[in-house]
């Protein structure tokens, strides 16, 4: 039976309690085919200065030594970072031990033909994050903010991994995923929150806030021309007649 499944592997190369999701499609046939996520750059370099979140996006990649969050997509074996290898005589091998050890979820089974189109959907969700350019951090936006958000968008209930145990401590309890509930904005939702910061900035702005309150309407046209002579008497005062 074919299965989508969120595959927590431990995160690093040294051991921080920190797990790292990924997703993964295992077909009938027996084929795998991998979605996960990664720093653009080395992983294992640190940011030049954590206030760089509160510069403009391009300044942030400049000031992050890891790049933006990248997706990659393809088949689950030796050329994947996630797919755990054992060095043997025969070469490297897949290390079953190993991938045993990692907690899994499975999202959804059954045949290829119910899942593919859900995979396709993740896919897709995925290189449009991507293609978003969002900045890496190690507590997110990261590879489990991509994961867990590509399968919110396919419509599938993410899994909540904030407050799990030290993985390998306690056997089918969530381990932990920082980054994994780090919500990651739509193209929709980045548009409507830069027009609302738009006019909550021009709101801040007194001459902003005169213009906005001015409502300019069109004068009607004013006769220079000369005045007729209506009649009007002028008035008299207790029976003295101006003139007489």
């Amino acid at each position: 039976m074919a299965s989508i499944q969120m595959i927590y592997s431990p995160a690093g190369t040294v051991w921080n309690g920190a797990s790292h999701q990924f997703l993964l499609y295992s077909r009938d046939d027996g084929s795998q085919e991998v979605v996960r996520g990664g720093p653009e750059h080395d992983q294992t370099l640190q940011f030049k200065s954590m206030s760089a979140r509160s510069l403009p996006h391009e300044e942030q990649l400049q000031a992050s030594r890891f790049g933006r969050l990248a997706v990659s997509i393809g088949p689950y074996d030796i050329t994947s970072p996630d797919w755990p290898g054992l060095q043997t005589d025969r070469g490297v091998v897949f290390d079953q031990a190993t991938f045993d050890s990692y907690y899994k979820q499975t999202l959804k089974e059954g045949p290829d033909s119910a899942l593919e189109s859900t995979w396709t959907d993740i896919k897709k969700h995925a290189m449009e994050i991507d293609a978003q350019g969002h900045v890496y951090a190690p507590t997110g936006p990261n590879s489990n903010s991509l994961a867990s958000e590509s399968v919110r968008r396919a419509g599938i209930d993410a899994p909540k991994a904030e407050n799990g145990h030290v993985f390998g401590l306690l056997r089918d309890v969530m381990p932990w995923a920082p980054g994994a509930g780090h919500r990651l904005e739509t193209p929709e939702q980045i548009s409507e929150r830069q027009l609302r910061e738009s006019e909550a900035a021009l709101e801040r702005r007194p001459v902003g806030n005169l213009l906005a309150s001015l409502k300019l309407v069109e004068a009607e046209p004013v006769n220079l021309g000369p005045q007729r002579d209506l009649g009007l008497a002028q008035p008299k005062a207790h029976g003295i007649g101006l003139g007489d």
